[in-house]
């Protein structure tokens, strides 16, 4: 799925590693899980298909050369006879590939990284996939403090890596000058900000040149003595040819991992621009991205999905630490594959005893106690049985992906926002057993409603050639493929088995025999359908043997899902895979996390009613699901224009908030006035550029002529803020409130509004400019109400049922409040009821929807469970 290179890897092995106070062995001949470092690293870039190492040697080169020829492949030396930084070393190598006409790939990496394969193969598909000159892996900055900044222009381009020594540097030297402008600086003061900023003595007396032996001999400093040693060039910092101003520096988001792959003959020309004129008198190999981005280059960073992806070490305690969690992760796996495939007769025996492990396995995903247990006992049974009915009794997981709850942040996961989550015991089972033949053959054990299929893995991805999943599914042929498909189940397996073929392109998928059931009450906005698709990813990642965060599971899952016509976000694969049982889940996006848990608070339960109105988001609902994400992303490119300052703090709608742009509420508000309230689809383009009103209007029909930009927007960024807030109000025990909260929050969905006497009416919330000046000056007066998690907004995508089921909750004793769940445009509602008033808010229910309706009530109460995974036991 690209032109395929030779690669061969540069691995830098000639420092001393003086920290690690081993004087006897090299660093990288310490071993992790019995191996030397070195060696578990070329073995790993032996099974990403490179086989020929270049290894620059230098101090213990003899150590070093022993332990890296433990390994497999072809493998040459080369000696750095003096230490004269990564970009010299570097430099060591390539001059002998250069002299011998090499002009495939290289990749380049420090001796003592220990990478993963998974993040590896990933650079390599990007690299050539985008046809880069160079592409490098990053890490979040927060997540890396000692390693180097990506830095990046307003245009989002890389400009360059800046060492943190040489910002230390920079922030020292500023700060030492702008304090001996008003008075001396003592001895004592000045070596104490030296080493708040720089840590060890040894970098501050590089640092500081002549000036750290002033300090060591206890005089005093003026800025006389300051001005003597440094010029203005030591008060900034340069990536090839531009200045950079210290405000760029503290936005950076991205840490460098050195990990880099390049177009041989641009590194052979970056290196030799190389300069050591910097405060460790050495050449940086990182200076070579503000090299080749001078020069105009293709340049691609490839973020890690988890930390752990690259890990290095300095000390021995860090050197502990990665075998620790290198050992966890090993027992894990073992752990879990060891009683996760079985032969289907195997698993009928096993279900159908009553052994204390299989009451373990269900008190484990369901909770202890739960009533249901011989319920999920024999559905897997039936399912087990009718696998053997298809497709014999042979090896088979057994694969689960709960339904989903998500309790406040809707509509805002693709923008950034927080979900508060919960799974619930309505699942999907998937029994599945490998071919070999790369079909996937598709059976329910409810085949009048979902029919039997058979799908050719290849044929998923016909015109995929690599490069961003995005632009394959906005391809027209996979569009086309979905409208074709209209909502067929075999859509939403297709879809995880695209994505993680696509993801994983250096390996051959296997083929799946599949039978799927389940219970999640179908478009009733408890994503049944993305519980297929997670269902169906577990099944792909455990039979391939795919090691994978359950972050990045969770993204590809979300991404999957765009196979099959819809621009939604990850909120939903979420609450399926990071699910904690009893516990709220909040989950983070951009980047992607648990970022904090909550309790479901005690004296309540959550009731979920089914209006029995189906919402299809393969029908014309998701022409409107897909026209309300335009329209926040046309208010946040018209917010970026207005205001161009906040460009770069702008990524996402969420980032529009006081906290990021330091300013007031008042002014947050005030800058909302200067998006329309509406727009035609014909003056969208004229408001954000030609391109970018292609890219989000191509996403729903062209029938959907008005963009309500404003009130979209403002319901966008007050349930970001609620969903932000919601585990704190939980944690505070706060039921009532957070119920106000959810009504509020159905209220920016609400279209109806009903009255005790069954009559309606049409509900709108008005943000003309005259509300905003009252909503504005209410926020200077400190009136609480006035708040922004208490302003509705108007994403209007609820029903006339599902609010006159909301109304009808909210007006019955008991409730705190009631809310749509899921995407909207039918489906179910959630209320929060105390215990003691259950029944009437079901009386009520049913007396006045479901019986007026002619329709067969359906409602449950939520018992929270465990994520998806396999069946283990």
């Amino acid at each position: 799925m690209g032109a395929k290179r030779r690669i061969c890897s540069i691995i830098l092995a000639a420092g001393k590693g003086t920290r690690m106070n081993m004087p006897h062995v090299h660093k990288v001949c310490c071993t992790v899980e019995g191996k030397p470092v070195i060696a578990r690293a070329v073995e790993t870039y032996n099974r990403c298909g490179i086989d020929n190492h270049w290894i620059v040697v230098g101090s213990m080169a003899e150590q070093v050369m022993q332990a890296a020829c433990a390994s497999p492949g072809n493998i040459s030396f080369c000696y750095q006879a003096q230490q004269r930084g990564t970009g010299h070393a570097a430099g060591v190598a390539a001059k002998l590939l250069e002299a011998s006409g090499y002009t495939g790939d290289v990749l380049i990496v420090a001796g003592d990284k220990v990478i993963e394969e998974g993040i590896l193969s990933r650079l390599i598909d990007e690299f050539r996939s985008t046809d880069s000159d160079i592409a490098f892996v990053v890490g979040g900055a927060e997540d890396f403090p000692g390693s180097g900044r990506i830095v990046c222009g307003s245009d989002g381009n890389i400009l360059g890596i800046v060492e943190v020594f040489d910002i230390a540097r920079m922030q020292l030297l500023t700060t030492l000058r702008r304090i001996a402008a008003e008075r001396l600086v003592t001895a004592g003061e000045a070596e104490s900000l030296a080493l708040t900023y720089l840590k060890r003595e040894k970098k501050a007396a590089l640092a500081l040149g002549p000036l750290w032996d002033v300090i060591q001999d206890g005089k005093p400093i003026g800025i006389d003595v300051i001005d003597r040693n440094f010029s203005e060039s030591d008060y900034s910092l340069r990536v090839g040819r531009q200045d950079l101003p210290q405000q760029m520096l503290s936005n950076v988001r991205y840490a460098n991992l050195s990990v880099y792959l390049f177009k041989a003959p641009a590194l052979y020309s970056a290196l030799k621009s190389l300069s050591s004129d910097n405060a460790q008198q050495e050449e940086y190999l990182t200076d070579v991205v503000g090299v080749l981005a001078a020069r105009g280059r293709k340049l691609t960073m490839t973020p890690v999905d988890y930390p752990e992806q690259v890990m290095a070490f300095n000390t021995q305690e860090e050197l502990a630490e990665i075998e620790e969690y290198l050992a966890a992760t090993s027992k894990a796996v073992v752990r879990e594959e060891s009683r996760s495939t079985r032969k289907a007769s195997d698993w009928i025996s096993i279900m159908a005893s009553a052994s204390p492990a299989v009451g373990e396995y269900f008190a484990r995903i369901y909770g202890e106690g739960y009533s249901g247990v011989e319920g999920k006992r024999d559905t897997i049974i039936s399912a087990l049985q009718a696998y053997m009915e298809c497709y014999g009794d042979n090896d088979v997981i057994i694969a689960r992906a709960p339904g989903r709850v998500n309790i406040m942040g809707r509509h805002i996961d693709h923008q950034g926002g927080h979900c508060n989550v919960i799974a619930i015991d309505r699942d999907v089972l998937m029994v599945v057993g490998a071919r070999d033949d790369g079909k996937i053959c598709l059976h329910s054990t409810e085949p009048h409603s979902f029919p039997d299929r058979t799908l050719g893995i290849e044929d998923l991805l016909t015109g995929y050639t690599g490069g961003k999943w995005i632009d394959f599914v906005n391809s027209e042929p996979v569009r086309a493929r979905a409208a074709r498909a209209n909502g067929d189940w075999s859509q939403y397996v297709a879809a995880a088995v695209a994505r993680f073929q696509a993801k994983y392109s250096h390996r051959k998928l296997k083929g799946m025999n599949i039978v799927a059931m389940g219970n999640i009450p179908i478009a009733a906005g408890l994503s049944s359908s993305s519980a297929l698709v997670v269902a169906a990813a577990e099944s792909v990642v455990h039979l391939n043997e795919i090691e994978v965060s359950p972050e990045n599971f969770v993204e590809l899952c979300g991404e999957a899902e765009w196979f099959v016509g819809t621009r939604g976000g990850a909120a939903d694969h979420a609450s399926m895979k990071l699910a904690r049982g009893s516990q709220v889940a909040q989950v983070g996006f951009f980047p992607f996390g648990v970022v904090d848990t909550s309790a479901f608070p005690a004296d309540h339960l959550l009731m979920v009613f089914n209006s029995r109105q189906r919402a299809r988001k393969t029908e014309g609902a998701r022409d409107t699901f897909n026209h309300r994400v335009a329209c926040y992303n046309i208010g946040r490119e018209i917010l970026k224009k207005e205001f161009p300052r906040y460009t770069g703090a702008i990524e996402h709608l969420r980032d529009f908030n006081t906290r990021n742009l330091g300013i007031s509420y008042p002014e947050l508000l005030t800058m909302l006035k200067k998006l329309p309230i509406t727009l035609s689809r014909e003056e969208v383009a004229s408001a954000i550029g030609k391109d970018l009103s292609e890219r989000y209007l191509s996403t729903h029909s062209s029938a959907m002529r008005s963009y309500p930009i404003r009130s979209v927007v403002i319901y966008g960024i007050s349930e970001c803020e609620r969903g932000r807030q919601c585990t704190r109000l939980l944690n505070t025990g706060s039921a009532e409130e957070f119920g106000r909260w959810m009504n509020i929050s159905h209220d920016g969905d609400r279209v109806v509004k009903w009255d005790s006497r069954g009559n309606s009416w049409p509900f709108e919330v008005e943000y003309t400019d005259d509300v905003l000046d009252k909503l504005i000056e209410r926020a200077r007066a400190g009136e609480p109400e006035s708040e922004l998690q208490l302003q509705p907004g108007a994403y209007a995508c609820s029903t006339a049922q599902i609010d006159k089921m909301v109304d009808i909750a909210i007006s019955t004793k008991g409730v705190a409040g009631a809310q749509l769940s899921g995407a909207g445009l039918g489906g179910c509602i959630m209320v929060l009821v105390h215990r003691d008033y259950s029944v009437e808010v079901e009386r009520a229910m049913i007396n006045h929807y479901y019986i007026p309706a002619n329709l067969e009530p359906d409602f449950f109460t939520c018992s929270p469970v465990a994520g998806s995974g396999v069946v283990t036991i």
